[in-house]
């Protein structure tokens, strides 16, 4: 009789708290939830500065040392957590872009010598359209876009190298590409716009020798991706160039003696 009072008992305290007891319970052939230690730790996050240390974990699993018969537990619990399951590694957070410095004075004489080339009068650095450069390079990158920026009444140029070296891209590295262009430009039969040119890119080149362009700021920015280090070269100018119908005032030819330039 005691016996049935007692087992009535723990039935109606299990009731009365929601039938805790009859939660734990799962259809038959499922398998329960683990409770020990070890199971739990799986599911937790590796600590900061945890995870795998080692190249060769992957390998030293297959000889069997995350097993504890192995003798090797401890430098296996220290070293290779990961392979081992002892924790989760941590989600790799995305990567962030970076300014990279830019020589004020051999990209703004990389500018002024293109310029000199074509009778156009020097340019000046302008730090607050380096600060507009800035944003839209570290935007370009952290974004994996290649594009230009929305109007601001800046004319802009823009530069966009990837490759595995991480050796920097310059000033004067942009500046080389976008001259490149002038083989393309057709200075006996000027266009009325940089689209004229069929099949063909002119508009970074008119900006840089632009005459009535006076102000030069330029930005860098890097990025790495896995293996590859992408780099975005934003210039901005003041006033912009690139005009409808000003190209054969503004765009001069070729001079047959070149002077010497300074960058300021």
């Amino acid at each position: 009789m005691l016996v049935k009072i007692a087992v009535l008992i723990v039935i109606q305290l299990a009731s009365a708290h929601g039938g805790s007891i009859k939660k734990r319970s799962l259809p038959p052939g499922l398998p329960q939830p683990p409770n020990d230690l070890e199971a739990v730790a799986k599911r937790a996050l590796c600590p900061e500065g945890g995870g795998d240390k080692d190249a060769g974990c992957p390998y030293w699993k297959t000889l069997g040392f995350c097993n504890p018969g192995k003798g090797y537990l401890d430098f296996m619990e220290e070293t290779c957590q990961v392979t081992c399951g002892f924790c989760e590694a941590r989600p790799t957070p995305p990567p962030r872009a970076a300014l990279a410095r830019v020589n004020e004075y051999e990209c703004l004489r990389a500018h002024n010598t293109k310029r000199a080339i074509h009778g156009a009068r020097p340019l000046t650095w302008d730090r607050s359209l380096v600060r507009d450069a800035e944003k839209w390079a570290l935007e370009l990158a952290n974004n994996d876009e290649f594009k230009h920026s929305p109007w601001s009444g800046q004319g802009e140029n823009l530069y966009y190298v990837s490759r595995v070296s991480s050796t920097p891209i310059t000033c004067e590295d942009a500046v080389e590409a976008w001259y490149d262009e002038v083989k393309d430009y057709p200075f006996n039969h000027p266009p009325r716009t940089v689209f004229d040119v069929k099949g063909k890119q002119i508009g970074h080149f008119t900006q840089l020798v632009w005459k009535n362009t006076e102000e030069v700021g330029v930005a860098i920015s890097v990025i790495k991706r896995g293996l590859w280090y992408s780099t975005y070269v934003v210039a901005r100018y003041t006033p912009p160039g690139n005009y409808n119908g000003k190209f054969a005032q503004m765009v001069g030819n070729i001079r047959s003696g070149r002077s010497s330039v300074s960058a300021y």
